[in-house]
């Protein structure tokens, strides 16, 4: 597998999706319905949380990169790095049993960060 050029488009995306969705999955475990909130909270996380970071990033790369093809990509990049992060912990909840998905999530989030750093 060939990595990208630049791993930056990817980076933060990728780690900072993995840690809020691992904060949120830890932090809702212990609700009245945890599946339910786990899935919810993910896909809030996956759109609103992920358009806001992603706009913050582009305007800072606007105001710092020579070319906006670079930054246009740059936070396309970042931002389907961080939905189908999300979205792939979302999948986990949705077609494991809880104790099963939270294991799975740990495991993923855990070997996503490894390969990062």
């Amino acid at each position: 597998m060939k990595l990208p050029k630049d791993p930056s488009k990817f980076s933060f995306g990728a780690t900072s999706s993995t840690v809020t969705s691992l904060g949120i999955i830890f932090g809702l475990a212990s609700s009245g319905n945890p599946q339910a909130s786990i899935i919810g909270s993910l896909l809030v996380i996956a759109v609103a949380d992920n358009i806001a970071d992603s706009l913050g990033i582009h305007i800072y790369r606007e105001t710092t990169a020579t070319k906006k093809e670079n930054t246009r990509m740059f936070t396309i990049s970042n931002f389907l790095t961080r939905f189908g992060i999300t979205f792939t912990f979302v999948a986990a909840f949705a077609f494991l049993p809880l104790a099963w998905a939270a294991t799975v999530c740990v495991v993923i989030g855990i070997g996503i960060l490894v390969f990062l750093s």
